[in-house]
């Protein structure tokens, strides 16, 4: 609830942050969103919405090992070339090339999503990377989430500090927001 009306939030996975949420939620799956249901956002789409938080989850597509020794902080800092090495490279034709529909692409839907929001936000150079530890009932916790910030958004450190606090708990991690 940091972010209000007038600021737009880009997401893969809608449901709790959108319903607690003030801001304007696009979601990127195309669950609640008809512009992404059949066809992935494209940059024109990215120009118009200039969301000032992306938050996705990366669905196994980056290779979040070389982050394994950040001593369990919540949340680590990621600069956009690291995001660019990170990513697998079964994943690097879509990357480079992008794609235009979902049927386009070699491999499964919900593994296309974030590789191109990976190339938008690396592409765009106007936003600032974070890993944000996520726990689950089922696995320990690991680096699943990518939060991505407008630079200077001014409400970046609160929000960060709101993520950092979150220690244990299923979900918490939105759950637990301001």
């Amino acid at each position: 609830k940091r972010l209000g009306a007038k600021h737009t939030v880009a997401v893969t996975e809608a449901g709790r942050l959108a319903y607690w949420s003030h801001s304007r939620i696009e979601d990127m799956h195309g669950l609640n969103t008809l512009e992404t249901a059949k066809n992935p956002p494209g940059p024109e789409y990215w120009r118009r919405i200039h969301p000032d938080l992306v938050i996705f989850q990366h669905s196994g597509t980056l290779d979040m090992r070389r982050w394994q020794n950040t001593a369990g902080k919540p949340v680590i800092s990621i600069d956009r070339e690291e995001l660019s090495r990170a990513l697998k490279p079964e994943y690097s034709p879509i990357f480079k090339k992008g794609i235009q529909s979902y049927r386009q692409a070699s491999i499964k839907r919900g593994m296309v999503l974030p590789v191109l929001l990976a190339k938008y936000l690396y592409e765009e150079n106007d936003y600032d990377f974070y890993a944000v530890r996520y726990w689950s009932r089922h696995r320990p916790p690991n680096y699943c989430h990518i939060y991505a910030f407008r630079k200077n958004l001014p409400e970046k450190e609160a929000i960060l500090e709101d993520l950092r606090k979150v220690q244990s708990g299923f979900f918490e991690s939105y759950a637990k927001l301001k």
